[in-house]
């Protein structure tokens, strides 16, 4: 019997660090786990690569296809999987031995579980993220504010990505929750955004299980110039959610407004405002003052105030965004990204 199903996702990930998780979830002598490579059109050395643990181990299971997004590669392995619970594992980093007490998942019936993890920067330091409740099952209201804004509910936890969390098969399959393939970022969130707003039965593992590998060059300075098409995309997304969602009124008002300030000022930051975009400033500012009309951001964060905010940072960000002030708006981008080179 199959109880864990290890779902990774492959596109062109370096050799070593490929080899390195996967090496590390087949050390486990056990045969009650599967892992599935789901080859989203690699390179011909990663996808041999992927053959080469196939014929060396027959809990290793290989799929190939074109290269579609990580959404279809993941959708792809939930649709293959057999066992009781999926852990998604992203393959550049890789799982922790504690995850392997597979008693514990026996007699488990949760729809999902959430575990302890490891980030290590490109520093290699290292941190604890753990999430404390006295409950039985968390609070899924604060767990979809978590998601969406990193809240301080569960202190410094991030419940928003699909790492370091074990889901019931069945409870994807028989909700239909899969990743939205139309998606080219955030994709994580607003899956486990339906999974918070389905189930009330998520809860703790209390152990460490997953070591996450922070990509800075991701996050941070990278220019992005299609980068208001995938952050409008994800900001519909939530804002189609939200009407749908179990929430008040007031709390998907709130929300909302905190979604499009969020994604208007990616754009900014990762595009028009980004100090790698060659335009002129009155090219990109002209092309910013557009963006807010068609996304009616004044509008959209009408719900919101400074008391929605904990940090000057965030709160400066917001007094800028809504009165539109991009010439101030374009300084800090700037300094920021020197700052961080």
């Amino acid at each position: 019997m199959i109880i864990l199903s290890f779902l990774l996702p492959v596109y062109n990930t370096p050799i070593k660090l490929l080899k390195r998780g996967i090496d590390k979830l087949i050390s486990f002598n056990t045969q009650e786990i599967e892992i599935l490579l789901i080859d989203d059109g690699s390179k011909e050395v990663i996808a041999q690569t992927c053959d080469f643990y196939a014929r060396k181990d027959t809990r290793v299971r290989v799929f190939h296809q074109k290269n579609q997004g990580v959404s279809v590669a993941r959708n792809r392995g939930i649709k293959h999987a057999l066992g009781k619970y999926i852990v998604f594992v992203d393959p550049d980093d890789y799982i922790l031995d504690e995850i392997f007490d597979f008693e514990y998942f026996k007699r488990e019936s949760s729809d999902v579980i959430l575990f302890n993890y490891i980030r290590k920067t490109r520093d290699s330091k290292e941190e604890l993220f753990s999430i404390k409740d006295s409950e039985e099952f968390l609070n899924t209201t604060e767990l979809i504010k978590n998601t969406l804004f990193c809240c301080n509910f569960y202190d410094n936890y991030y419940a928003g990505a699909v790492w370091a969390k074990a889901f019931k098969r069945k409870f994807l399959i028989n909700n239909n929750i899969w990743f939205d393939e139309r998606l080219r970022k955030s994709q994580d969130r607003v899956f486990m955004l339906h999974i918070y707003n389905t189930t009330d039965k998520v809860k703790i593992g209390y152990k460490t299980t997953y070591v996450y590998y922070e990509n800075m060059e991701s996050i941070c300075n990278v220019y992005k110039p299609n980068a208001s098409k995938r952050s409008e995309a994800f900001a519909s997304a939530v804002e189609k959610f939200l009407k749908k969602s179990n929430l008040s009124d007031l709390e998907i008002e709130m929300l909302l407004g905190k979604t499009y300030l969020v994604a208007y000022f990616e754009i900014l930051y990762l595009d028009l405002f980004n100090k790698e975009n060659p335009n002129r400033y009155c090219i990109r500012k002209k092309i910013a003052e557009e963006k807010y009309i068609q996304m009616d951001i004044k509008n959209k964060m009408n719900g919101l105030s400074l008391v929605d905010f904990t940090g000057i940072g965030d709160i400066v960000k917001y007094y800028l965004i809504k009165n539109k002030c991009l010439f101030f708006l374009n300084i800090i981008i700037r300094y920021r990204q020197n700052k961080r080179k």
